[in-house]
């Protein structure tokens, strides 16, 4: 583990471990003496925290033990290992290597949350895997077909129960929504017949229908496309981005390689960027989440207000064009004041802040957008990891699932397309449908005053509203009758079906469950011929396990030595090359200080070259020991400089807002004053005269 990464991946691993649920209390130092069984236990307060279940003593769970249920959960968390020798990675793993064990420590650690759900999830979905053999019997048939649908039960629920963790909104407005929705599809079902009716005979109306389906269609298809096209225009930029931090982070390790960085620089470094990291915390990020309450609050206030009608949108458009007429008609009147008066220096300074201010708006609808993706990024990367981890296990599906999920996915999108068509055009007709609405409620209203007052000058007042009720009471009970019907008729429909089915595989399973009695009395004497000979096997394969193991023991032995006599071997052969270079260097010394050649074509040997940079950096500390000589005299006298600067600087701000101040006061006269008298008085007040409106 080399030095710019290796510091980061401590950094990370110990500021994890200081926060909840651990709060360790280490630093990078601390961090790094531990021992193999420390880091160890480290690891395993990881694991306890995603998965109560490995809540045990090393001390008093064997290796072996411990080995299996620390891979297995890191099967479970999709951790990529490195290697595919998994013996060898068990043992570096319970060893406390820390080239294995840090990398472990971060992938767990940068990813908890997602890691704990995954776990929790994983208790219920990973499958048992039962041998073959079992297979056949029915009752195990059942019993795995009934642990398979409570898997699924399980899945939908936890769907469901996500989706209403995310939910914001009461039970009571659910209630009031459902019931709104339910009334608008009533009043989209009534209009929707009302419309076949009328066009039952149009002649054409087909083909029509056809062609604005096909335009939805099309323009529907465009939508996903642009909205495709910015996803992966943001993705690049992602990419892009992470692509440039990469090769800088690669440049800032191969030039601390290359420098031979200190352990002492590496602790600066990430004490620096520890430090930056607390005024992101501190500062940046509660803005950012300010301002996402307040977005927030924004959208659930807007969500509460009244959908509008299009009468409202109309009526505040118009409100709209009144008052930007009304801003144009003020600003003719203040550029006409302008010109009369011959003073334009105003126009071209508002000429400039509203270009100013339009920028301003632009840049900051910019950045609107780009939080806006952003935090669509987010939620989708949640969204799919959410969706990943609860559909992947710690196993590869087999081909027949994955055909049978491929089946299913293809079904519930083509029922997703449909759904969402019905959708869209539904909502396309709810504007129309509610300014119908609007009409024919203040239509009603109006006929309903005529006809109560025709009603009371014959004398039966009332006699509307009664034969509403009735109408209504009749149409009621022919639905019911209706409804009843239908029904008793589809279930007596299900139980011919039923019986009939029932009928039908009875004599479909008769030969087969002949020939399965003749099956199993030929599975039970193979069974026994089987377990013989599986008694035989192992107790070979114990044997040779045995000699396995302890021939694997004395390979290792004989491979660590051999490692080790070959490190040593390396290290002499360097050392020598060192001596080698050294006296090398020695034997072109004293044949240059003879007079045999020279080092370099200003320098005859090594001593002059060095005498002469050791000269160069005494000559560069006595001067920069005279510039701190000046600067520590001349500090006084500069920073006096400094201060008059600062003052006449506040003065001239304060002189600015003055004279903006009085040319906005001047210029809101002008706009007032339509038929007034302009007059200049020789008054002197400080110098300038002042202009006065006489009334």
């Amino acid at each position: 583990m080399s030095g710019g990464a290796g510091g980061g991946l401590l950094q990370v691993i110990v500021e994890k471990l200081n926060e909840p649920p651990f709060r360790k209390g280490l630093s990078l130092v601390t961090f790094d003496e531990k021992s193999a069984h420390e880091l160890l236990e480290v690891l395993n307060d990881v694991l306890v925290a995603l998965d109560k279940g490995h809540d045990v003593d090393l001390r008093s769970e064997p290796p072996e033990a411990t080995g299996n249920r620390m891979l297995h959960m890191l099967q479970v968390c999709k951790y990529n290992f490195p290697t595919s020798d998994m013996e060898g990675y068990r043992k570096a793993l319970l060893g406390g290597d820390r080239g294995t064990i840090y990398p472990v420590l971060h992938y767990l650690l940068t990813r908890l949350p997602q890691l704990q759900k995954r776990a929790y999830l994983a208790r219920y979905l990973v499958s048992v895997e039962i041998p073959p053999e079992f297979m056949h019997e029915e009752a195990v048939q059942d019993l795995y077909s009934s642990y398979k649908e409570l898997q699924e039960e399980f899945k939908q629920v936890h769907k469901t129960a996500d989706k209403m963790r995310g939910s914001k909104l009461a039970p009571a407005d659910l209630k009031r929504e459902i019931d709104q929705l339910e009334a608008e599809r009533m009043q989209l079902n009534e209009k929707i017949s009302q419309l076949k009716r009328k066009t039952a005979g149009t002649s054409g109306f087909d083909e029509l229908l056809a062609a604005t389906s096909a335009l939805r269609h099309e323009q529907e298809e465009e939508t996903k496309l642009q909205e495709r096209m910015h996803e992966q225009q943001v993705a690049l930029a992602t990419s892009h981005k992470r692509y440039s931090d990469a090769t800088r982070r690669l440049g800032e390790t191969k030039a601390n390689l290359k420098e031979d960085v200190s352990a002492e620089a590496l602790l600066d470094q990430a004490e620096r960027e520890a430090e930056e990291n607390r005024a992101l915390a501190r500062e940046q990020l509660p803005r950012t989440l300010a301002q996402r309450r307040e977005t927030r609050e924004a959208l659930q206030r807007k969500l509460m207000e009244p959908a509008k009608s299009e009468g409202d949108v109309r009526g505040l458009s118009g409100e709209v064009r009144a008052m930007e007429e009304e801003v144009e008609r003020l600003t003719r009147q203040v550029a006409d004041a302008q010109r009369a008066a011959g003073d334009d220096k105003l126009a071209m300074f508002r000429q400039q802040s509203a270009l100013v201010a339009k920028k301003l708006q632009q840049k900051e609808a910019l950045m609107d957008q780009l939080k806006e993706k952003r935090e669509a990024l987010s939620r989708d990367i949640e969204d799919k990891e959410a969706r990943m981890s609860e559909m992947t296990g710690p196993k590869f599906m087999k081909r027949e699932e994955f055909k049978r999920y491929a089946s299913e996915l293809r079904h519930k999108t083509n029922k997703f397309k449909k759904m969402k068509l019905e959708l869209a055009e539904i909502r396309a007709e709810t504007v129309v449908v509610s300014r119908t609405q609007a009409i024919l409620r203040g239509l009603d209203s109006s006929l309903g005053e005529v006809l109560e007052r025709l009603e009371a000058e014959k004398g039966v007042a009332g006699a509307s509203k009664v034969q509403e009720r009735l109408e209504e009471a009749s149409e009621k009970k022919a639905e019911i009758d209706e409804t009843k019907g239908r029904t008793l008729e589809e279930i007596s429909r299900i139980v011919t079906d039923i019986t009939q089915s029932l009928k039908e595989r009875k004599n479909k399973l008769a030969p087969q469950i002949k020939e399965l009695r003749a099956v199993r009395q030929q599975y039970q004497e193979l069974e026994a011929r089987y377990l013989s000979g599986k008694s035989k096997f192992e107790n070979t394969a114990a044997g040779l396990e045995s000699s396995r193991i302890q021939l694997e023991q004395q390979c290792a032995q004989f491979q660590e030595e051999c490692l080790r006599e070959e490190s040593r071997y390396h290290q002499l052969n360097s050392l020598m090359e060192i001596l080698k270079g050294q006296q090398q260097r020695v034997a072109e010394e004293s044949k240059f200080e003879r007079g045999d050649g020279q080092l370099l074509r200003d320098f005859r040997t090594w001593r002059e070259l060095y005498t002469h940079k050791v000269g160069q950096q005494k000559q560069l500390t006595a001067e920069l020991r005279k510039r701190q000589k000046h600067i520590k005299d001349n500090e006084g006298p500069s920073m006096a400089q400094r201060k008059l600067f600062l003052d006449m600087q506040r003065l001239l701000e304060v002189k600015l807002r003055v004279y903006v101040d009085e040319a906005k006061r001047a210029a809101a006269k002008d706009a007032a004053e339509t038929a007034g008298v302009l007059s200049f008085e020789g008054t002197d007040m400080g110098g300038a005269n002042v202009m006065r409106i006489d009334d």
